[in-house]
């Protein structure tokens, strides 16, 4: 069996609906399309199909014609066409009325995922309504039983009229997940004992919710989740990237505020020379932060900066180096004969 014409695709039902489904179909879609409401000319063409189908499929002759032999035949995959193993009936929500078909795993994925977007749409304007039809989506919760029974039950007779007995019998196994009575359940037993004795495989149910269900339809508040936790720790792997860079300190240093003097070369209050024969010029203002440079006797330094509550200052010798020493081995002034600065590194072996 075949929608050659597309007259259940157009009216986004499958091929064992009844007359007032049709008919409700049809009254549903109409307004979506009608000239009056919408002016496109894909709308158009649509709403001429949908009174062509409507006249065909709702005249049991007509119907009968165009459905050719429909009695016995296969219900494929309503999107795809092919013929799959374990076809559902599902129903999906769709701006606010319910629309579905026969479909194969992979293509009730997609149609899972394309109705969770436009629910999504509508989180905002009623959040409880659409939060339990997101679970529904995930969960593929609406799957009609009586549909599919009939769904699968023709399936399985249309294999074994093939005589694949083997396809047949899964079929009307799964159908007893449907089975909603005794009658029905008497009508599977009964199918299986009419079918030879065949050794049928256990088939893993594709139907079984899959982590990657749970991602297609909550995959908006997974993102939001991801761009929160990366907002948040952003700094925190900024600095934890860039102390991995960082050369290793001593563990009990404590830093202290360098109070920066106003560069005045007018001012000779700022001048200090070195007294010893050798000044240590350190890179902290701390004697265990590592010995910059060594200062000879008579070094003429410029003052740029002090450490509160502290003897250290900062200090630039005439070659630029910006240095700490500690005022207490300083003397106000330029020297009464300055020797020409040199550096000096210390080893740290």
């Amino acid at each position: 069996m075949t929608d050659k014409k597309g007259y259940y695709t157009v009216l986004h039902l499958d091929e064992t609906a009844g007359e007032q489904e049709i008919k409700a179909a049809f009254r549903r879609e109409v307004k979506l399309y009608h000239p009056d409401r919408n002016d496109s000319p894909e709308a158009r063409e649509t709403y001429l199909k949908l009174n062509e189908a409507y006249r065909v499929l709702t005249d049991p002759d007509a119907r009968k014609a165009y459905d050719g032999n429909m009695d016995g035949g296969f219900i494929p995959c309503c999107k795809c066409g092919k013929l799959c193993r374990q076809p559902r009936f599902i129903l999906f929500e769709e701006n606010g009325a319910r629309r579905g078909g026969v479909f194969c795993r992979d293509c009730a994925s997609r149609e899972q995922f394309r109705a969770a977007v436009k629910i999504w749409k509508k989180l905002f304007t009623a959040p409880v309504k659409s939060w339990s039809l997101l679970k529904t989506t995930r969960d593929f919760g609406d799957m009609p039983a009586d549909r599919n029974f009939a769904v699968l039950m023709q399936n399985a007779a249309a294999f074994a009229g093939e005589k694949r007995f083997d396809r047949a019998r899964a079929l009307a196994k799964q159908a007893r997940l449907f089975a909603s009575g005794t009658e029905q359940r008497g009508k599977i037993d009964a199918f299986l004992n009419a079918l030879p004795s065949t050794e049928t495989p256990l088939e893993h149910d594709t139907w079984t919710i899959r982590w990657t269900d749970t991602l297609r339809v909550y995959l908006p508040l997974f993102s939001g989740i991801i761009v929160v936790f990366v907002m948040f720790m952003t700094p925190f792997l900024r600095d934890v990237l860039t102390s991995s860079n960082r050369p290793p300190v001593f563990a009990d240093y404590q830093s202290q505020n360098v109070v920066p003097v106003k560069f005045d070369p007018a001012n000779e209050n700022l001048i200090y020379h070195t007294v010893l024969p050798q000044t240590e010029a350190y890179q902290a203002p701390d004697s265990r932060s590592g010995v910059l440079a060594i200062l000879p006797e008579q070094t003429p330094l410029r003052v740029t900066g002090y450490v509160p509550k502290s003897d250290w200052v900062q200090v630039m010798t005439a070659a630029g180096v910006v240095v700490f020493v500690d005022l207490r081995l300083l003397r106000k002034g330029a020297g009464s004969s300055p020797l020409r600065h040199s550096k000096a590194f210390r080893s740290e072996s």
